[in-house]
């Protein structure tokens, strides 16, 4: 597949702050690029999220801010496996065509991965600098960015480098959210050898309640070697992190059955947190499922209700915005503290 076939053709997108013209791109990266897209290195990439541009207009900010403390207007959005995913999930709004079910063979260098991407994000927020609706002081603390959410496409744990990133990462006192398919316990397993390694608060999706509903909803690469099985590996390292949260994505008509089954899950990996969140017929995901499998804040509400009744868990918030419920262990506190990324 066409890659970027050298630093320069990355380079060039910062002319565009100069005035220049577009960096030269193939097909893939140009289309990304029209998307909000900017590269760093070879395989990785950042993109701003919507709630980093809400937040530093004063308005409502990602719902991670009330359920944890997420600063929105001060995280990078960004992946280090940006061709790179072992499942073709249906509710998900990326587009497929480029990804690749392994690891990433020409992985960028952690250090250009921590410093390019907080450039690539500063860059794409500098018309917030003389936006009359932006709140001044927001947008000089999103300069120094305190919050990574390794999310944006991808799986991160295909990128080999990982732990030494998280690393990087607590060394710079920047806290880290890693978010994976749960498909590769290997990296789970090294991500574990150090207090220095392990992210702030890992995320596993769970997508189903049952292996069958998993082929049908996650969709495995046909040349993917992962599957059900280090799955549930996955879910049985969960319980060793420090921070961990299992994330429900619920589709009417496809996943969102068996509430029992999910709550076997979480009391098998027990996470500090489940989120359990609605489809949102966004991006790609809207070629493939319609409106009708979204779930409105009633259903999702009930499903979770459903789920902590079965696992123990205690309903503990839920933000209408994002269709989203969140429920807790109990035990761990709920929001984060900076100071210790």
């Amino acid at each position: 597949m066409a890659k970027i076939e050298a630093a320069e053709s990355v380079s060039k997108a910062k002319n565009r702050a100069k005035g220049k013209a577009k960096p030269e791109l193939d097909e893939t990266h140009r289309r990304l690029y029209s998307q909000g897209y900017r590269f760093v290195g070879k395989n990785s990439a950042v993109k701003v999220c919507e709630w980093c541009k809400s937040s530093l207009r004063g308005k409502k900010a990602c719902y991670k801010g009330a359920f944890y403390g997420i600063k929105s207007w001060r995280c990078v959005q960004m992946t280090p496996a940006l061709f790179n995913c072992p499942h073709r999930c249906k509710f998900c709004w990326r587009d497929f065509r480029y990804l690749q079910p392994k690891e990433v063979e020409e992985p960028d260098p952690v250090d250009l991965v921590i410093e390019e991407s907080i450039r690539e994000h500063n860059k794409l927020l500098v018309g917030f600098k003389g936006n009359e609706r932006a709140s001044k002081k927001l947008y000089l603390e999103s300069r120094e960015p305190v919050h990574f959410a390794i999310s944006l496409v991808g799986d991160a744990c295909l990128y080999p480098h990982l732990p030494e990133l998280l690393a990087g990462l607590r060394k710079r006192k920047i806290s880290s959210f890693v978010v994976t398919t749960g498909v590769i316990p290997e990296m789970l397993e090294r991500m574990l050898e150090s207090k220095k390694t392990v992210p702030t608060q890992l995320y596993i999706t769970i997508a189903a309640p049952t292996k069958e509903i998993y082929g049908k909803t996650c969709l495995p690469a046909k040349k993917s070697e992962y599957g059900w099985k280090d799955f549930l590996k996955s879910l049985k390292l969960m319980k060793k992190f420090p921070r961990s949260v299992a994330r429900l994505t619920m589709t009417k008509g496809l996943n969102m059955i068996e509430p029992e089954k999910y709550a076997e899950l979480i009391k098998m990996a027990k996470p500090n947190f489940v989120e359990v969140k609605g489809f949102m017929a966004i991006g790609y995901a809207r070629k493939r499922l319609g409106v009708e499998a979204m779930p409105s804040m009633e259903e999702i509400r009930e499903f979770a209700h459903a789920v902590a009744e079965k696992s123990g868990y205690k309903y503990g918030a839920e933000d209408k915005a994002s269709n989203v419920a969140l429920l807790w262990d109990g035990k761990k506190e709920r929001m984060i503290d900076f100071e210790k990324p």
